[in-house]
């Protein structure tokens, strides 16, 4: 029989959803751009299936669009207005199955998705950015499939081949020729951003995959092997603005010309000294940067998995499920070649389920668990990689002092990457200079040790029993042990310095114990200020977790519904690949609660049935609040950085920036997160088909929630300046209350 469905959902937003008032702290879509309270959303698909050939060929087809409008308000000297933009994002899929003969069937997929999600400028409470340094995040994919089974009487054969290709170009700019141009007041201040975003990202990656699996009847064992070759060839074109940006300081008169002058919200580089009444050499730039070498590059990774497992029931209440898998990855080998890859990948695993009765049971289980390498470790190791010989001699002061082998192969572990420049002063507005000096900032250099893949121990041991015919609870308890974890290592670190909370308290001045950055230098390994860093595999997280469940299936009652609470504990010493130690590389210190250790979750989840037709759901999700980083203050220490070795990333959540003294890392905790959904849904026939409308009321309570994953980690309140204890400072929240509005068709 053929079946389908057509769908639309809408999310008007105001004046139906909820605000928060004027102090509402920074919102985002649900694509994760910030966005004012005017966010709308309109979806649409369809689907339909059926038999090509009766009882032989099937075919499937679904298409899905949404169009997400929203707004920003563009707030600078000079204009203020609403600048409008789209998110625009288009999934298809296709599928076609069919039985050759009793033995064989073969299927065919193809997905695609179109993901467009705009940047328009502006901002929240009034940004900055004008739309002409407006970009846009594309997302684009392809994915085709073929499968081909073969079942018989004690065989079962799969033979499976993939493709993909996937490019995501972060920011493709509105204006790609334009150079970037900053402009700040007489203080300094950033008033306003236009032109090219200022760098670039695209990311292109093409994989094939193919599997092969078996599975063997044998008696009471059922046997199983497979094969898995992936490979993925990886190409970014990144680094900086290879039009130049540029830093204007405007005088007095020019910043009260600016901030009396008519400006247009699309107000381009080169339209700026006219919207002035000034000459553009009359405008003074106080920084110039070019992108010297705007270049693609990458690598290509290739994975190989094999696995062996046996199932067998030694009693008639137990099943038990052994099993050994390996895995190899090309890009382990890092920079130092076939001979530093990791190749002891051996993954043992064991399952056991013991029936006690007929409705209670038994599990536990033990299993090795490995990651691959995440391209993105080798990608920065490429792009923030030199070949200059200056750079290269520094590798190898660093190979004579130890800190790297002495088998470092200086040629392997460094790469042509990408390489800025800059001037400071005297430049002409929009004159671009040939006489600039690359920059000597930091750099990144490939392991020369290889890298291992992450791997996870993981226990588990639960116990399930079924009440009745219509409920059901289970409990589970959870530990993993995660080992070779990613995490950044500072080869040129200066020596260690802390500040302790002691020593804050006996001080008159705070920033007479900030150590100057001249001083941390004087005591790198190779003296100044270049930080040359490389990724290790070397961090560690410890997870505990007790899962507690009750179901309730709706069986011939009226209400049905789901419970669970969950208790866990996840402790690490590395956060993600961008990780660093707070001050030389002392990891020791920085075990403590991961970014997304949660302690306690509660999820419930109702529904009644008043008629046949008609059903109404009750959705909760209560979280204990996310850990707090508490920071620095520089209005009392004059910098954030307080040890001197010139990080101090307040913004963003990888633990680069200083602790305040005596703090641990992740020491607080934000408030509870509370959220509340109500649907309602009825349904009614119409000929043939079913016609079902829907509204959902998503944060029925208009609850601001400072914690949970609505919450982005770069302007997350997470982040929080001053000692352990202090107010919170609110920086992000989740959504108000919202309505969604749905009607659907299906035969």
């Amino acid at each position: 029989q053929w079946e389908g469905e057509a769908f639309y959902l809408t999310r008007p937003g105001q004046p139906l959803d909820g605000e928060f008032g004027d102090d509402t702290p920074t919102q985002r879509d649900l694509s994760g751009n910030t966005v004012k309270s005017g966010f709308q959303r309109q979806q649409g698909g369809f689907a339909l299936g059926g038999p090509l050939v009766a009882d032989q060929t099937f075919f499937h087809v679904s298409l899905e669009h949404t169009t997400d409008f929203k707004d920003n308000r563009l707030d600078a000297p000079g204009v203020r207005e609403t600048v409008d933009g789209r998110n625009q994002l288009t999934y298809a899929s296709a599928r076609v199955d069919h039985r050759w003969n009793d033995q064989w069937r073969s299927t065919a997929r193809l997905n695609a998705n179109r993901v467009h999600i705009e940047n328009q400028g502006g901002g929240l409470t009034g940004g900055a950015t004008f739309a002409s340094a407006a970009n846009t995040e594309e997302r684009d994919g392809v994915h085709a499939a073929l499968q081909n089974t073969y079942t018989g009487d004690n065989l079962v054969y799969e033979s499976n081949v993939q493709y993909s290709w996937f490019n995501w170009d972060a920011g493709n700019p509105q204006n790609p020729n334009s150079p970037r141009v900053t402009v700040q007041d007489t203080s300094g201040s950033d008033i306003a951003f236009l032109g090219h975003p200022g760098f670039q990202f695209d990311s292109v990656e093409n994989t094939f995959q193919v599997q092969q699996k078996l599975t063997y009847q044998l008696g009471s064992h059922t046997l199983k092997a497979g094969l898995d070759v992936l490979t993925s060839d990886h190409r970014l074109a990144g680094g900086g603005n290879p039009n130049g940006n540029y830093v204007v300081r405007l005088d007095a008169a020019q910043t009260e010309a600016f901030a009396n002058a008519t400006l247009s919200p699309s107000l381009t580089p080169s339209e700026l000294p006219g919207a002035l009444g000034v000459d553009p050499q009359a405008l003074n730039v106080t920084n110039y940067s070019v992108e010297l070498r705007p270049s693609t590059f990458g690598r290509r990774q290739n994975l190989v998995g094999l696995y062996v497992e046996d199932q067998f029931t030694p009693l008639p209440d137990l099943t038990v499920t052994t099993g050994l898998r390996y895995d190899y990855d090309s890009l382990t080998e890092g920079g130092g070649g076939a001979d530093a890859a990791d190749y002891n990948n051996l993954a043992p695993r064991l399952s056991l389920n013991y029936a006690l009765d007929a409705r209670t049971t038994l599990r536990g289980g033990y299993g090795i668990f490995y990651d691959k390498i995440v391209y993105a470790v080798t990608s920065d190791a490429l792009e923030s990689n030199s070949n200059d010989p200056a750079f290269k001699n520094d590798i190898r002061t660093l190979v004579e002092k130890g800190i790297l082998p002495e088998n470092t192969d200086v040629d392997e572990v460094t790469f042509n990457g990408t390489r800025s420049a800059q001037r400071d002063g005297a430049v002409g507005y929009l004159q671009r200079p040939s006489d600039v000096t690359p920059l000597s900032g930091g750099r990144r250099i490939l392991n020369p040790n290889g890298y291992e893949n992450p791997q996870t121990h993981q226990f588990s041991l639960g116990v399930q029993r079924q009440f009745g015919d219509a409920w059901l609870a289970y409990v589970d308890l959870i530990h993993t042990r995660s080992y070779d974890l990613f995490r950044i290592r500072e080869l040129n670190a200066p020596e260690p310095y802390d500040i302790s909370a002691e020593d804050l308290e006996e001080a008159n001045d705070p920033s007479s114990l900030v150590r100057e950055p001249g001083a941390a230098d004087a005591t790198r390994p190779i003296p100044g200020g270049r930080s040359i860093t490389m990724t290790e595999t070397e961090g560690e997280a410890r997870y505990w977790a007790a899962n507690f469940n009750l179901v309730k299936d709706r069986g011939g009652d009226w209400y049905s519904g789901r419970l669970s609470y969950t208790l866990s504990r996840l402790r690490n010493n590395t956060g993600d690949i961008n990780f660093r130690a707070e001050t030389a590389n002392q990891y020791g210190d920085e075990w403590g609660p991961s970014v997304n250790d949660r302690r306690h979750v509660i999820s419930a989840v109702g529904t009644v049935y008043p008629t046949d037709r008609l059903r109404v759901t009750l959705a909760s999700l209560l979280q204990s609040g996310q850990p707090i980083n508490w920071v620095p203050d520089a209005s009392i220490f004059g910098t954030r950085d307080l040890n001197g070795d010139g990080r101090e990333y307040g913004a963003q959540y990888v633990g680069n920036s200083d602790r305040w003294p005596g703090a641990e890392r992740n020491s607080g905790r934000l408030p509870w997160s509370y959220r509340f959904d109500l649907s309602v849904q009825y349904g009614w026939s119409i000929g043939a088909g079913r016609v079902v409308a829907r509204a959902d009321v998503f944060n029925v309570l208009n609850t601001k929630n400072l914690s949970g994953f609505a919450n982005n980690a770069t302007q997350s309140n997470q982040i929080q300046v001053g000692p352990p204890g202090a107010d919170i400072e609110e920086k992000n929240a989740g959504p108000p209350r919202q309505f969604q509005f749905g009607l659907r068709y299906e035969f």
